[in-house]
């Protein structure tokens, strides 16, 4: 009698939540529309408050940001990037920690500035992102100017 193939090895496993947004981070460089593979269409992108590229926020879906801060990052910044330093599981939330880093175009000022992200995940898509960072260190670096004059009492 012939041996019946074992369904297990027929049945590639799911990527976990981790290789997923890994997968986010790694795509950046490769373009936008690499970014975007992994996120789900109607995705729901909040960015810190008070982040420079957040005046509408959030946005939903692929459209959105593809036109709107993706599109600035990409354009406004040499070699912008999130380096990601850790990655934790929290299930169905990932949360990922880094470094935004890159040279804004206008003033030829570097940042570095520590973010934390956390990825909500739902069949394999990311369905919410939300974005902590200090935006300060984004305005340091986008203004001309060398320091803040203390306010007057």
């Amino acid at each position: 009698m012939a041996q019946l193939p074992s369904l297990a090895r027929e049945v590639r496993m799911a990527k976990s939540n981790v290789e997923i947004v890994r997968g986010i981070y790694d795509a950046w460089p490769r373009g936008i529309d690499a970014f975007l593979e992994a996120l789900a269409p109607d995705i729901e992108w909040r960015f810190a408050d008070n982040f420079v590229y957040g005046a509408v926020n959030p946005l939903i879906g692929h459209q959105a940001l593809r036109e709107g801060s993706l599109k600035a990052l990409k354009t406004d910044w040499t070699d912008f990037d999130g380096q990601l330093d850790e990655l934790l599981d929290a299930g169905d939330t990932i949360i990922g920690l880094g470094h935004y880093v890159g040279t804004y175009k206008a003033t030829g000022k570097s940042l570095r500035a520590q973010f934390a992200h956390l990825w909500t995940l739902k069949g394999g898509k990311v369905i919410r992102w939300r974005q902590y960072v200090d935006t300060k260190q984004f305005d340091d670096v986008m203004t001309t100017r060398t320091h803040r004059t203390p306010p007057q009492r």
